[in-house]
């Protein structure tokens, strides 16, 4: 579950917003200016902020702006969502920041698959710094130990036990070694002689 902020000066917009968005699961709070945006984010933190650009005191524009330039807030994720839908609105809005951009009226499941979209580019985003920082945690631990001389890191060698001693093929039982061969004496012949009966 996500908290995401949705900002916007219509009441309208924020209820249709909110409910999309808790039907997805995700905590959903909302501002209906601009002016808040940046107070509210720095104390309560967000995962994402849904954004008008259009509002009466602080508008989207200024939000953008305001959050680039503030190196605590400058990655959280912003997807406008302003029924100001030219292209130089839309370049503005991405040279300021913005993710993505979703026109009002927006089409049905849009908000669901861009929000969806946005989550999960931050997820990757995420492990892959995550798996970057392990790796080089675990090498500068490793270059450490070295450079102190210790012996401790250890290679752990596996070896078969002695007493199956024997060859496995696909799976099957191991076949034990042949006893070394005792040599043999050659079998007796025997010769019976049978009596001639008598005619």
């Amino acid at each position: 579950m996500s908290r995401i902020l949705v900002v916007d000066d219509e009441p309208d917009v924020r209820t249709a917003l909110t409910m999309l968005l808790e039907e997805e699961g995700h905590s959903v709070i909302e501002l209906d200016d601009g002016k808040d945006v940046m107070d509210f984010i720095t104390t309560q933190g967000v995962d994402l902020i849904m954004l008008d650009l259009s509002m009466p005191d602080t508008d989207g524009f200024q939000v953008l702006d305001a959050m680039r330039n503030d190196s605590n807030v400058s990655s959280v994720p912003v997807i406008v969502v302003s029924a100001r839908g030219r292209p130089d609105d839309k370049a503005l809005a991405k040279s300021l920041g913005a993710m993505d951009y979703v026109n009002k009226p927006w089409s049905e499941g849009e908000v669901e698959f861009r929000v969806g979209m946005a989550l999960g580019s931050i997820e990757r985003k995420w492990v892959k710094e995550n798996k970057r920082d392990i790796s080089h945690d675990a090498t500068t631990e490793a270059d450490r130990r070295l450079a102190a001389g210790s012996t401790s890191l250890t290679v752990r060698k596996i070896a078969p036990p002695v007493s199956n001693i024997g060859v496995t093929v696909l799976g099957a039982a191991p076949a034990r070694m042949a006893a070394p061969s005792r040599r043999r004496r050659p079998a007796r012949r025997v010769i019976r002689r049978g009596r001639r009966r008598a005619a």
